[in-house]
């Protein structure tokens, strides 16, 4: 596989961890998609490692149960640098947050540290 498809399928296998509702199937993709030490760091939260960006997107989850959050461009990528647009959506299919992600990638594909903007503020949980 070239980089620019493997580089698709971790954004793909991205969006997929925030998604998964099930702990180990999340925790998976959380392993597929970031290098062991990776960095999140947005408007809201700062986590390094697996373990913390595990619990932040399951706190995430908790916080708007039952949204999605879904790409809503193709990734951009030229080095090893790399971003892409999101929504995060309601679960009636309402847009609630927009923004895009910035992402330093390894060689193998993964995500060694992502900065994420939001356009606007932080939407209320549900």
């Amino acid at each position: 596989m070239d980089q620019k498809s493997n580089i698709n399928v971790t954004v793909e296998n991205y969006f997929e961890m925030w998604n998964a509702r099930d702990a180990r199937t999340r925790r998976t993709l959380v392993e597929e998609v970031w290098t062991e030490q990776a960095r999140s760091v947005d408007p809201i939260a700062e986590v390094v490692g697996w373990d913390a960006i595990d619990q932040f997107v399951a706190g995430v989850q908790q916080q708007y149960p039952g949204h999605t959050v879904v790409g809503t461009g193709a990734p951009d990528q030229h080095h090893d640098r790399l971003r892409f647009p999101w929504a995060l959506k309601s679960p009636k299919g309402e847009t609630l947050l927009t923004g895009i992600d910035c992402v330093k990638v390894a060689s193998d594909g993964r995500f060694i540290e992502l900065v994420g903007f939001f356009d606007g503020g932080v939407p209320a949980a549900s």
